[in-house]
């Protein structure tokens, strides 16, 4: 069937609404932007694919992100086109067999994996679980929402981890001033918080974020525990405390992960696994 590639002005934003919402927890990074600039922010770009007049795909495009909305299986899409002309190096994520169905057969571009994650949301019982569960962590470690004085030491703290090449310094001072950043610090003798520990120096133990939301859901991410600090109940106290936030606002959690020594907390708070994400670098054959 003959399509059409539009940028969407605000005559489809009500189509382009309903579009994300279909799949709204695959769709959290677009819909995001959506709900807090329509489709007129400078910096954003929003391109449709349409078809006897009726919105079909949508195509979210950042300086250095793509993201695709297809709550319908396809063969090829004609947004490609958009990705086949670009010569700088782009990001593409999100839900795994949209994102290959939209890459394959792109013979020009040079495409590299970055990250391949069981993505899972918040079942019926993960509220009451988690409420339930004991913390391990000493009375010794403090929550708090990350300020910008912590901002070189979040980035410090992910320096050296397995998910360095996914963090985005920029998104990072963003979610600091929304208040949407959680770490967890050391409380000293003298019981004043402290970030770091007098024998190994540690600028903070542990961080995670609430990445994106909509109207029902918040998708989670940059969990990450000191090394010095791991399994001393950390994580499952940060996870806690965002998580019943989240429910205390009416939304659910989601989120991807590859971390196996987070899988046994994941496990025992009952997430529902919804299938794989997936990040690809995508960069032009003729620049590499």
């Amino acid at each position: 069937m003959q399509s059409t590639i539009i940028k969407l002005n605000d005559s489809y934003y009500t189509q382009a609404l309903l579009l994300l919402k279909e799949e709204e927890l695959w769709n959290l990074i677009p819909y995001d932007a959506f709900l807090r600039y329509g489709l007129q922010h400078p910096e954003h770009e929003w391109f449709g694919e349409v078809e006897q007049g009726s919105l079909v795909r949508l195509l979210y495009k950042t300086k250095q992100l793509i993201h695709l909305v297809s709550p319908k299986p396809f063969h090829l899409s004609r947004l490609s086109t958009l990705i086949r002309s670009s010569k700088a190096p782009i990001i593409m994520h999100g839900k795994k067999e949209t994102v290959e169905g939209f890459l394959f057969g792109m013979r020009n571009r040079r495409l590299k994996k970055m990250d391949d994650a069981l993505f899972v949301q918040q079942s019926v019982h993960t509220s009451r679980i988690i409420r339930s569960v004991p913390i391990d962590a000493k009375n010794s470690v403090h929550l708090r929402p990350a300020e910008e004085k912590d901002y070189l030491n979040i980035l410090e703290l992910y320096k050296k981890s397995d998910i360095d090449h996914l963090v985005d310094p920029v998104l990072i001072q963003q979610l600091i001033q929304l208040k949407k950043v959680k770490i967890a610090e050391k409380i000293n003798h003298y019981g004043h918080n402290s970030s770091f520990d007098t024998r190994s120096n540690p600028k903070l133990l542990g961080t995670l974020m609430c990445l994106k939301e909509s109207k029902r859901y918040v998708l989670l991410g940059g969990l990450l525990v000191h090394p010095e600090y791991r399994h001393h109940g950390i994580a499952s106290k940060l996870g806690r405390d965002v998580i019943l936030d989240a429910n205390s606002r009416g939304k659910k959690i989601c989120f991807y992960y590859n971390d196996k020594s987070l899988k046994r907390f994941y496990e025992k708070i009952e997430l529902e696994p919804l299938g794989r994400w997936v990040s690809y670098v995508i960069t032009s054959k003729a620049t590499t």
